[in-house]
């Protein structure tokens, strides 16, 4: 069997999913597929947010499949109960989210630094001020910012067989910890395995 191309889920918004249906979004706690680890308000981020944030993508420019009427075709897969998930030229999807990501950045950002590899954050009385950077010329630096949001790109390649990027070594979750004072830091949790790809 083929597995499915991997799409976008989310709950839909109400226009294009039934009332009903975006109830069955409830679970118990703890939640049963996570073996006692989930979160609940992780999941409850997703049905509630997820639609606006689909929304917001559209918005901004992301085109995703649609059927001949020029509604958005969404797809079943997997354990969903119903159809829910947008896809974006077939199995492009994450190409065209990163495309429309990409391109309202350049839009509205003062600077943009590619291939600069996060070393260590800036970090003073618990609160995160920049971050040093080794840039594609060798030099270090530090890049000074009243907001630091750590987008890390995932940690795939910690593993031995992986589809992610080579960029995708979870050094943004290492270095996230400097953030941390005095309360609860995150615990280490097992990576699920969703096996997409041959």
């Amino acid at each position: 069997m083929t597995p499915p191309p991997p799409g976008l889920r989310a709950a839909s918004p109400q226009r294009w999913e039934p009332r009903s249906v975006r109830s069955s979004h409830t679970w118990p706690t703890p939640l049963p597929q996570g073996a006692g680890l989930c979160d609940v308000a992780a999941p409850r981020v997703l049905v509630d947010e997820g639609p606006l944030r689909i929304e917001e993508l559209i918005a901004l420019g992301a085109e995703f499949d649609r059927d001949p009427q020029g509604r958005l075709e969404l797809a079943r897969e997997g354990g969903h109960s119903v159809a829910r998930v947008l896809h974006a030229g077939g199995a492009a999807t994450g190409a065209e989210i990163e495309r429309t990501l990409v391109t309202a950045v350049r839009r509205t950002a003062v600077e943009i630094h590619t291939r600069t590899f996060l070393e260590d954050l800036v970090v003073r009385d618990g609160v995160c001020l920049g971050a040093w950077c080794r840039f594609p010329d060798g030099s270090r630096r530090q890049v000074r910012s009243r907001n630091v949001l750590l987008a890390a790109g995932g940690a795939g390649r910690l593993f031995s067989v992986t589809t992610n990027p080579a960029g995708a070594t979870g050094d943004g979750g290492g270095r996230s910890h400097a953030c941390w004072s005095g309360g609860r830091r995150p615990g280490v949790l097992p990576v699920p395995s969703h096996r997409v790809a041959p």
